[in-house]
């Protein structure tokens, strides 16, 4: 975002956000260095992407192939990677175009999806490290909980903006800004959580010590002062640009 908006900043007449870094890149850099920024640029993308295919492969075929076919021997396990990378390659290809019609700006069309699905998982792994009371079960069931409730906004999103299909109530939920969705849903499964984990038994002591981890410290103070008060002015400052461009 920084380049972003150093790029207005320098060349108001910029309009569309996705040209701002490349219009840094080439007014900026020397010609020698373009190139080389160009290829830094590719190397990256491609490394996110192949990681991405990777660990889709291997959720797929580790987390629900294998469970179903505990048997299958390493070489079916390998090919059923290959095909499932490749399925997910085709869906995406085929999905490209739809990106247009949701979002004029690449960079806000990913922003929305990561809200969408990082709200729940985000909300899941703060209360399961922060609170030792936190159970199984709740975390499942926030997990699914705000992943439907972020896919079913995406869809909505979809519906609207690509296929151009009237929602009627709907509308006014999908012009809500998807920043405020996401923290909206942040604090519901936050809640969620807290509230399952506490209509279940709770566990004895030494269960709990077998799932849980001790910060150390020995007694004494684990966070220090100087610490504390990074945090509080990161925080404050987040929340003042928050405050400021709303």
């Amino acid at each position: 975002m920084l380049p972003g908006l150093i790029a207005k900043a320098l060349y108001p007449t910029i309009v569309n956000g996705d040209n701002a870094y490349p219009t840094l890149v080439l007014r900026l850099l020397p010609k020698g260095l373009v190139g080389l920024m160009v290829a830094a640029l590719l190397a990256a993308l491609m490394s996110a992407m192949s990681s991405v295919l990777n660990s889709c492969s291997t959720l797929i075929t580790m987390d629900i192939f294998r469970k179903t076919h505990p048997h299958a021997s390493e070489k079916r396990l390998v090919n059923v990677g290959r095909i499932a990378t490749g399925v997910i390659v085709a869906i995406s290809i085929l999905w490209v175009p739809l990106i247009k019609y949701l979002s004029n700006e690449i960079y806000q069309y990913l922003q929305s999806v990561q809200a969408y699905i990082g709200a729940p998982i985000t909300a899941t792994f703060l209360v399961g490290v922060l609170w030792k009371r936190a159970t199984a079960r709740a975390a499942f069931t926030t997990l699914v909980t705000g992943g439907l409730l972020g896919a079913g906004r995406f869809v909505m999103d979809v519906m609207h903006d690509a296929f151009q299909v009237d929602l009627g109530v709907g509308n006014a939920l999908v012009k809500f800004s998807f920043l405020n969705y996401s923290v909206i849903v942040f604090i519901f499964c936050v809640l969620l959580m807290f509230v399952i984990s506490l209509m279940e038994p709770q566990r004895s002591a030494a269960a709990e010590e077998q799932l849980t981890v001790q910060w150390g410290g020995g007694g004494k103070r684990v966070f220090d002062r100087v610490d504390v008060a990074w945090t509080g002015m990161v925080g404050t400052f987040i929340v003042g640009l928050w405050v400021h461009f709303s």
